[in-house]
């Protein structure tokens, strides 16, 4: 919507993603353009605008430095006051004056708004966009930029696959930035074939256990790079009550930490 009533001033980068039932979709993530700021990054956590008035609907995108807002009028009738409201927890203090640039569809125009305690009022075109650049106000992100981090390339191998008689053990190293990287280990198996499933990671330091006694059997181990190796041991007990002690799972970086979460 914002891409279309821009008229491609407004463009974010889109990865296809297949649906169900004949649906597709699109995800967004990587930096573009927001009319003349460059590298702008879609930027939408919960409750980071409100407004008065439920015609009005927003596409957030932020730089290091500032925000970038685009409001779209869904109705066909001029919308002339309307408050819109900043979540000022999600940004840096404010140091001096903080004020707008202001597209009125498409137009830019010579005086900015100003922004006082996180307000500012707008006015829409019927069906209109008004989109402004906000500066002063540094945007504080809590997950995003760990997730655009650069990954964590490690060496070696990043999964591994062991056959057992109830069961197929496999262990991934997943990485999305340096504070997003871990090991997720899970057994491919039928539900009644395994009673339970015992870990243990073994790390240069000393070594963590887990247990799972619930289908699915998985575990994801938060791992940051220490430079040494990492074992992992698995034991299953089957539905006769047997246990099955699988060769360890090596991988040459090993985390400095180990807890488990289930998914």
């Amino acid at each position: 919507d914002a891409y279309a009533r821009s008229r491609g001033a407004i463009d974010f980068p889109a990865e296809y993603a297949e649906g169900y039932a004949y649906l597709g979709g699109r995800v967004y993530g990587a930096p573009g353009r927001f009319y003349d700021v460059g590298n702008t990054r879609p930027w939408m956590p919960k409750g980071l605008v409100t407004t008065d008035n439920p015609q009005v609907n927003y596409v957030a995108a932020r730089t290091e430095s500032d925000l970038c807002l685009a409001l779209m009028n869904q109705c066909d009738r001029s919308l002339d006051d309307v408050t819109v409201r900043l979540d000022l927890a999600r940004f840096e203090p404010a140091h001096g004056a903080v004020q707008a640039e202001v597209w009125q569809d498409g137009k830019k125009l010579s005086s900015p708004l100003p922004i006082e305690n996180g307000q500012v009022r707008v006015s829409l075109s019927p069906h209109g966009l008004t989109a402004l650049r906000i500066r002063g106000l540094a945007p504080r992100p809590v997950f995003q930029q760990k997730l655009h981090s650069r990954p964590v390339a490690g060496a070696g191998p990043t999964d591994a696959a062991v056959v057992m008689p109830s069961g197929t053990v496999h262990v991934l190293r997943l990485s999305f930035g340096e504070e997003l990287t871990w090991h997720y280990a899970y057994v491919d198996c039928k539900e009644d074939d395994v009673k339970d499933v015992r870990l243990t990671v073994e790390l240069p330091g000393g070594s963590t256990q887990f247990s799972d006694d619930s289908y699915p059997f998985e575990f994801s181990v938060p791992a940051m790079q220490s430079g040494g190796p990492a074992q992992f041991r698995f034991e299953l007990r089957d539905a006769a009550g047997v246990s099955h002690v699988a060769p360890p799972v090596s991988f040459p970086d090993a985390p400095s930490r180990a807890v488990s979460t289930r998914n």
